[in-house]
């Protein structure tokens, strides 16, 4: 009866061993999960960071166009008011004149 009892005694021994390997295993596979989380995490802020400098970047550039088209519509209005006020008087003065 001690001997059976002793055997069992070893076997549940033996299992716990395993058991305790197994789950020095799984620490170990986990620990590699959460470095490759952690890393991909890392990857992914970098990318939405090129992409927010990239955005910036682009909004820069579309608000110089934009400035940019103002500026030449504001010229080309001069030009036009000038022409208008020009012909205006020289219509006036034929009037007058005539």
């Amino acid at each position: 009866m001690l001997k059976a009892k002793e055997e069992r005694q070893m076997a549940l021994e033996e299992r716990v061993a395993c058991i305790e390997g197994i789950l020095g295993q799984m620490d170990k596979r986990l620990t590699n999960v959460e470095t490759a989380v952690s890393n991909l995490r890392d990857k992914i802020d970098q990318k939405f960071e090129i992409a927010n400098e990239k955005s910036d970047q682009f909004k820069t550039e579309i608000n110089e166009k934009f400035d940019q088209l103002k500026s030449e519509i504001v010229r080309n209005n001069r030009w036009l008011i000038g022409i208008i006020i020009a012909t205006w008087i020289t219509t006036i003065l034929t009037v007058l004149y005539r």
